[in-house]
């Protein structure tokens, strides 16, 4: 049974939703959450070798109180269908983190998952990455209502979380 608490794209939460992760980012960025702590790591699946995803990860995940099993792009390609590596891992891990992974493969994980699966960018969504830039435009701005934001650029799946931030009375021009 999937996780009601994966986040695959920014699309499909309330924008209530999303201002609560905004604020939990924020909170994450000053130092106020209290430590994690979890037996088991979580996993990180890299699709394809991004080091700075790692150490990202891998020192928020420590500032956190958590620790972190990498899988690379050799490892993530063995470990068969998605739903069904989703069960498996979901098996020794607490959450399942994916960055860089194949288009869709996010949601597959997710499906067979009974563990929180998040995507940090599969190419059709980036909802990490559209929580970082909304939260540095609330930390700029306050309160995001009545602001524009003109994207130029390609579409891509960073730009589709951002229309997400729609909600919380942001526009976006897309050039």
């Amino acid at each position: 049974m999937p996780s009601d608490r994966s986040l695959l794209h920014l699309q499909s939460l309330p924008s209530v939703g999303i201002q609560r992760l905004v604020a939990r980012t924020r909170a994450v960025a000053n130092g106020d959450l209290p430590r994690l702590s979890s037996r088991a790591p979580i996993a990180l699946l890299c699709g394809r070798p991004v080091p700075y995803v790692r150490a990202m990860v891998e020192g928020g995940a420590a500032l956190l109180g958590l620790r972190v099993t990498t899988y690379g792009p050799a490892e993530v390609s063995t470990l068969g269908d998605a739903p069904l590596a989703g069960a498996r891992l979901s098996q020794v891990h607490p959450a399942i983190l994916g960055a860089g992974l194949p288009a869709g493969m996010a949601a597959g994980l997710a499906a067979g998952s009974s563990v929180p699966v998040i995507n940090a960018g599969d190419g059709g969504a980036d909802p990490i990455g559209a929580l970082a830039d909304l939260h540095l435009l609330t930390e700029w701005f306050g309160s995001l209502a009545g602001r524009r934001l003109t994207w130029v650029g390609d579409a891509s799946g960073l730009l589709y979380d951002l229309l997400g931030g729609c909600g919380l009375g942001l526009s976006v021009a897309v050039a």
